[in-house]
C-alpha cells in the first residue's frame, strides 16, 4: 500500500503522535528518535459478531460497498480533526520530500495562502527560502536513518508576509519517519508547533535581566536579590568591590560576616520580622568595608509579588550614608557654633561699645562698616555719618596714598601692630594715634575687610618729645663735659706755646715752629667743636650717611676717655657704606651704645666696631648695613634685659637717666630697622652685644610699629609706607 493511499484513508487510516510507538533514546542525538509503524486498519466484520438474519441475507457486493463508506466517513472525520489540529501537521514523501499532505495550521505558520501551495511539489519548491537552511538536511538524515528528529524552539527563516520580507520564528518540532509494510521508509510526518511568541517573551525577560543587572551594577548603591525565605541569592559587583568578599563566601545568609557583631542581633530580629509579615525593611547599620572599616549604609528592602501576592524575591539596596550622616553632625557643630558665635558677638558688641579705644572696621575697598562710640568721642563723627564712607575721611590729604598700601599689607594676610600715625577729626584737629589693624575673614578663612582699634597718643606724644628733648640736653651736657676736656689738652698746649713764643721772640726760626705746633692743636680743637655742633644740629630732612666716617668722628670724640679707662678699640669695617637717613639721629643712636659701653668697662677692656652688609629675611629679602657694638664689660643681668628699652630704666646708680637706650631704639625703628641685644654677666666670660640694622634706602617715615606677619612673626614697618 503507498503512502498516498493512506494519506487519502481509501478504506485505511494512518496513525499520528498518540499511535503505538516505540521510543528509543539514542546517544549522542539532539533530538528523540523513534520508529513508528502504520498498519492499515480494516473496518470490522459486522456479520462477524452479527450474523446475518434468517429469511434474509447481504450480497458481498453490498457488504463491500458499505464498508468502503463507513471507510470514506471515518477518512473525513480523521482529516477534519488534522485541520482543526492546532499543531502544523505534514506529510513527505519519498527521498525529494514532496508533500502530500497539509493542514490548516501548516500553512498558517508558513505563510502560505492554501494547500494548493504545497501539495504534489518538494519542500524546496514550495518554501525555497528553507534551502539554505540545516532543514533539508535533517530531513534527508531522517529519511536515509529512520531516526525521528526532534527539535526545540528552533529557528526558522521565512517569508510569510506580502513585502517578502523574511521573518524569523521559532518551533518545536518533530520529523517522524512512516515505514509501510514491509519496513521501508516512504516519508516523514512533520508535526510543528510555533513558540516564536514563547521565545520572543523569555529573550525579553532575558534582556530585560541584562539591562536590570547592568543597571543595578552602574548605580551607586550596593544591590541584592534573595529569595522568599531571605536567602540572598544576588549582589551587583559595587556589593561585592566595597566588602572585598567573594560570591562564594556571600551565598544564602553569609552577608552576616561583614556586619558589627554589636548591631547584627537587632539587624537579623527586624529582617526576619519583615520576611515574615511580607513588609518592607528599612534599618541604618554599618557594613565592613574591604579595608576593615565599618560605614553606615541605609538599608531598604521590598518585596516583589506575582499576580496572587504571593512574596516570589525580595530587592534590597545599601546606600552609604556616611556622609550624610558627617553632614548631619557637623550641620548640629554648626548650629552649636553659630549659637555660641551669637552669643560671643553680643557679648563683643557690648565690649566693643564700651572699649575707651575707637573700634572701626572696614571692607577692602576702605569703606567703614562699623564705628564704636568711642570712635565717635575721638573723631567726632556718629556712626550714621560715617559708615557707608571711604575711611579716608580721617586721614590727612599727605596721606591719602596711604590707604592702598594698608589694603594691599591686608589682602596679603598681615597684621599691623602698634605703629603711630596721624589722624583728622571731624573739627580739623590732627591728632596722634597709634592703630593696631587686623584682617577680617568669612567662615571659609577669606579675607573680606580689616578691624582697626585707634588710640589717641596725643599726650603720649608730647611727653614723649619732652623725654627725648631731656634726654638730649642730658647727652649734650655728657658731651659738653668730654668735648672740655678733650679740648683743654690742645689749649694747654697753645698756651705753652704762646709762652715760649714770646720768650724766645728774637729767634724766629723757633717762634715759627712754635706756631705750627699751635696750629695743629687749634685744627684739632675747630674739628671737635665741627663734631659736636653737627652731632646736635636738628636735621629734619633725609641726608646720605657715611656709616664709616660718621663712627669714626664719634670715635675721636671719645678718644681720650678711650686712652684714660685703656679701652682698646678694634674697628671691623667692611667697606665704606652709605645709606639714607637723619644724620643726627643716626649719629646720636651710635653714639648712646658707644658711650654705654664705655661706661660699662672702667677698668679697661675691648671695644668693638663692626660694619658689613646684610640682609634682612622678612617677607621679603631686604637689603641693608648691620652696625655691631660689642664690649668686653660686665654685662647685662638676665632679669633687666627685658627693660632695657624702657624709659627711664637704668643700671647706672649715678650718670644715668634711663633714656638713651629708649631713644636708640625710636630711633631705630623710625627709620625702619631693627635693634638686638646680647649679653652675659659672669665672672670669667661677659659682655655686651648691640646690634642694629639698617636699610640702605633707611629714609624716616610718618609711621612707628611692626607688622605682624601671619607665622606670627614681627616686621618692623619699613619706613615710607605708612599704615592706617
Amino acid at each position: 500500500m503507498h503512502l498516498k493511499q493512506y494519506a487519502q484513508g481509501a478504506g485505511f487510516s494512518f496513525f499520528i503522535p498518540g499511535s503505538p510507538i516505540v521510543l528509543n533514546q539514542s546517544k549522542g542525538s539532539s533530538g528523540i528518535t523513534h520508529k513508528t509503524s502504520i498498519t492499515p486498519t480494516p473496518k470490522p466484520d459486522a456479520t462477524a459478531n452479527n450474523p446475518v438474519p434468517s429469511g434474509g441475507g447481504v450480497s458481498p457486493e453490498e457488504r463491500e460497498a458499505r464498508l468502503r463508506r463507513e471507510a470514506e466517513l471515518d477518512s473525513r472525520k480523521l482529516q477534519d480533526l488534522l485541520q482543526q489540529a492546532p499543531a502544523a501537521i505534514a506529510l513527505l514523501s519519498g527521498p525529494e520530500h514532496r508533500w502530500v499532505y497539509v493542514n490548516q495550521e501548516y500553512v498558517r505558520v508558513t505563510g502560505r495562502k492554501s494547500a494548493a501551495d504545497f501539495i504534489g511539489k518538494t519542500l524546496v519548491e514550495s518554501l525555497p527560502e528553507l534551502e539554505a537552511q540545516a532543514y533539508v538536511d535533517l530531513l534527508d538524515e531522517v529519511y536515509r536513518t529512520g531516526e525521528t528528529y526532534a527539535g526545540r524552539e528552533a529557528r526558522v527563516t521565512l517569508i510569510r508576509s506580502a513585502n517578502a520580507q523574511p521573518e524569523n520564528a521559532y518551533f518545536d518540532f518533530i520529523y517522524q519517519p512512516l515505514h509501510n509494510a514491509d519496513g521501508q521508509i516512504e516519508g516523514i510526518l512533520v508535526h510543528a508547533v510555533e513558540v516564536t511568541e514563547k521565545v520572543m517573551s523569555r529573550t525579553a525577560i532575558q534582556r530585560n535581566e541584562e539591562r536590570f543587572r547592568a543597571l543595578a551594577n552602574a548605580i551607586p548603591q550596593l544591590v541584592w536579590m534573595a529569595k522568599p525565605d531571605g536567602a540572598v541569592f544576588w549582589y551587583n559587583q559595587r556589593w561585592y568591590a566595597y566588602t572585598g568578599a567573594t560570591p562564594q563566601e556571600m551565598e544564602g545568609w553569609g552577608w552576616q560576616s561583614v556586619h558589627d557583631p554589636e548591631v547584627l542581633p537587632a539587624v537579623l530580629e527586624r529582617w526576619k520580622t519583615s520576611i515574615a509579615s511580607g513588609e518592607p525593611f528599612e534599618m541604618t547599620f554599618p557594613l565592613r568595608g574591604a579595608d576593615g572599616v565599618f560605614r553606615p549604609f541605609l538599608t531598604r528592602g521590598v518585596p516583589v509579588r506575582d499576580e496572587q501576592g504571593r512574596v516570589v524575591r525580595w530587592f534590597g539596596t545599601n546606600t552609604d550614608v556616611s556622609i550624610e550622616i558627617k553632614a548631619r553632625d557637623e550641620l548640629r557643630r554648626v548650629h552649636e557654633r553659630l549659637e555660641t558665635a551669637l552669643i560671643n558677638s553680643q557679648k563683643l558688641a557690648a565690649i566693643v561699645e564700651s572699649s575707651d579705644d575707637a573700634i572701626v572696621s572696614k571692607d577692602l575697598n576702605g569703606v567703614v562698616q562699623s564705628w564704636n562710640r568711642s570712635a565717635e568721642r575721638l573723631f567726632g563723627y556718629k556712626a550714621e555719618e560715617i559708615i557707608g564712607r571711604p575711611i579716608t575721611m580721617i586721614i590727612p590729604p599727605e596721606l591719602q596714598s596711604d590707604e592702598d598700601m594698608i589694603l594691599a599689607k591686608i589682602r596679603a594676610g598681615e597684621k599691623i601692630d602698634h605703629f603711630e600715625t596721624v589722624r583728622v577729626a571731624k573739627s580739623g584737629e590732627r591728632l596722634d594715634v597709634s592703630l593696631s589693624i587686623s584682617p577680617v575673614r568669612d567662615d571659609q578663612g577669606r579675607i573680606i575687610g580689616a578691624a582697626k582699634i585707634a588710640r589717641d597718643i596725643t599726650q603720649k606724644k608730647k611727653i614723649e618729645q619732652a623725654l627725648r628733648t631731656t634726654e638730649k640736653l642730658a647727652a649734650a651736657g655728657r658731651l659738653a663735659a668730654t668735648v672740655a676736656h678733650e679740648i683743654n689738652n690742645p689749649l694747654e698746649a697753645v698756651t705753652n706755646l704762646v709762652y715760649l713764643g714770646k720768650r724766645d721772640l728774637p729767634n724766629s726760626e723757633k717762634v715759627a715752629k712754635y706756631l705750627e705746633l699751635a696750629t695743629r692743636e687749634l685744627d684739632r680743637v675747630a674739628h671737635i667743636a665741627r663734631q659736636t655742633l653737627g652731632f646736635y644740629r636738628d636735621t629734619s630732612s633725609p641726608s646720605t650717611v657715611r656709616v664709616t666716617h660718621t663712627l669714626d668722628d664719634l670715635l675721636l670724640l671719645y678718644d681720650k676717655r678711650f686712652e684714660t679707662r685703656k679701652i682698646i678699640v678694634h674697628k671691623q669695617y667692611e667697606n665704606e657704606i652709605e645709606i639714607t637717613a637723619l644724620a643726627g639721629e643716626i649719629r646720636q643712636a651710635f653714639s648712646n651704645l658707644i658711650s654705654n659701653a664705655i661706661d660699662a668697662m672702667p677698668g679697661g677692656g675691648s671695644l668693638i666696631i663692626r660694619v658689613a652688609k646684610s640682609r634682612r629675611w622678612d617677607r621679603l629679602v631686604i637689603e641693608g648695613v648691620r652696625i655691631t657694638v660689642m664690649d668686653t664689660g660686665s654685662g647685662i643681668a638676665s632679669q633687666d634685659k627685658a627693660q632695657l628699652f624702657q624709659p627711664f630704666f637704668t643700671t647706672k646708680e649715678d650718670v644715668g637717666t634711663g633714656l638713651g637706650l629708649w631713644v636708640t631704639h625710636g630711633i631705630v625703628e623710625r627709620h625702619g630697622g631693627t635693634i638686638q641685644v646680647k649679653s652675659r654677666a659672669g665672672t670669667e666670660k661677659h659682655g655686651t652685644v648691640f646690634s642694629i640694622f639698617l636699610q640702605f634706602q633707611a629714609m624716616p617715615g610718618r609711621l612707628q610699629g611692626s607688622v605682624t606677619r601671619e607665622d606670627g612673626g614681627h616686621s618692623p614697618i619699613s619706613p615710607g609706607v605708612p599704615t592706617q
